[in-house]
């Protein structure tokens, strides 16, 4: 996607109030990660992408320097990109109920809360392995409506 397609992307997301997941399709924690958002977001205010994707790849082009950009989750809200564990928890806050208890780690500095994502991050396809080249769970067309993959919204 080009730099100019991209831009006016971030902006039609912003305005209409919407926060994009990018996740590491390949990896089976992640996409249960992903199902959940959209399980708890009623509102559907969530949109997904894999950082695998043409769209996943623009991003991190347009956000990070090459060999810089994290592998797991990333979240886009207001022409801005979070990462790591500032994602997850912006995440949880927006999911409001019981995630939204999880806020309280914000008073922990972000070196100390990164060093427990990364070490999470390296070890999630251990805890729930990694997703086989031909699965692919099936969804409801309300929630695969909701996939970004390398459509513009």
């Amino acid at each position: 996607m080009p730099a100019t397609a991209l831009y006016t992307t971030l902006e039609s997301w912003a305005a209409r109030g919407l926060s994009v997941v990018l996740f590491d399709g390949d990896c089976l924690f992640c996409n249960r990660w992903v199902r959940l958002i959209m399980e708890r977001d009623k509102e559907g205010r969530f949109r997904f992408a894999p950082l695998q994707s043409p769209l996943g790849q623009s991003v991190i082009q347009h956000f990070f320097l090459p060999g810089q950009a994290p592998d797991s989750v990333l979240l886009v809200e207001s022409s801005y990109c979070y990462s790591q564990s500032d994602a997850v928890l912006k995440i949880c806050r927006r999911l409001g109920g019981s995630w939204r208890a999880l806020s309280f780690l914000w008073i922990v500095p972000r070196s100390i809360r990164d060093v427990g994502y990364r070490w999470f991050e390296h070890r999630r396809h251990a805890f729930a392995g990694k997703k086989a080249a031909d699965e692919c769970p099936l969804l409801p067309e309300e929630l695969r409506s909701r996939f970004l993959y390398d459509k513009e919204e």
